[in-house]
């Protein structure tokens, strides 16, 4: 499996890149803004055969404020489920990542670590 973490821009090379690809993670926080933006790139997608059911969109640092939109208002905005969750845990991504120690030998039975390897087995 590759795995590509594309420009915010979305330039040409980056859509040649997603039309491959066999799944496309959009990754967004639970705020107003973030969800504004994926609802944007959702419409950018739409636009592309064959990208919108590619699409699999994953909530980052869930839990990480009090003003967090709920899941389900977050998938009533964007109008499509949200793939996985994975919570805020930034003690330990942090304690991982100074340490130079990835997370799965940091940390494999955190609830970040967990989250991760579910998604991704989900995939």
């Amino acid at each position: 499996d590759i795995v590509l973490d594309l420009s915010k821009g979305y330039r040409a090379i980056d859509f040649a890149a997603m039309q491959q690809a066999d799944e496309i993670i959009l990754v967004t926080q639970l705020d107003v803004s973030s969800l504004r933006n994926v609802v944007r790139v959702m419409l950018s997608l739409n636009e592309r055969e064959g990208f919108e059911s590619k699409v699999r969109v994953v909530a980052n640092r869930v839990g990480s404020t009090d003003a967090e939109i709920s899941s389900q208002r977050a998938e009533e905005t964007i109008g499509r489920p949200i793939f996985a969750r994975v919570p805020n845990d930034s003690r330990t991504m942090m304690a991982s990542r100074n340490s130079g120690i990835p997370l799965i030998e940091h940390a494999p039975k955190s609830k970040l670590f967990q989250s991760i390897l579910t998604f991704t087995e989900a995939l």
